[in-house]
């Protein structure tokens, strides 16, 4: 999983997660469960899986260091300001330069978005205080 320091932000009534220049409406069900819980803007880490990435479209950019070809996907080891970020992406349809060097646009799904606390490492949706105590692998409940 790709780790990024970004801000969770409040505007409007509307969570957002801030990832440097990117601003990512999160969707409805972060949503609701981050207002149950009362969450406060904050400094956060984002944590985005190398398969739920897009490239070609979005904000973010970053520089492909490494390219490894694997036939229906390739991984690609990125550099974007200062952090790598690695994405698996399908080579069907792909049509985006892949090649070491090159300068591509990314973006990732926000309902894809994993939302951790900053100091205790938490996640901000499904983290169950009771359950976490118990040491038992018991998401949180909610009622909506």
């Amino acid at each position: 999983m790709n780790f990024d320091n970004c801000k969770l932000l409040l505007e409007n009534g509307k969570y957002y997660a801030q990832i440097r220049n990117a601003k990512f409406e999160l969707d409805p069900f972060q949503q609701k469960a981050l207002k149950q819980n009362g969450q406060q803007p904050c400094d956060i880490v984002a944590g985005i899986r190398p398969q739920h990435i897009t490239m070609g479209q979005g904000e973010l950019t970053a520089t492909i260091e490494v390219n490894e070809m694997l036939g229906s996907e390739v991984n690609l080891h990125t550099r974007s300001e200062e952090d790598e970020v690695v994405m698996v992406i399908p080579t069907v349809d792909l049509k985006v330069d892949v090649s070491d060097g090159s300068k591509v646009n990314f973006t990732a799904q926000p309902k894809l978005i994993q939302l951790f606390d900053k100091e205790s490492g938490n996640n901000l949706v499904w983290y169950d205080k009771a359950s976490a105590d118990a040491c038992a692998p018991v998401c949180k409940r909610y009622s909506f």
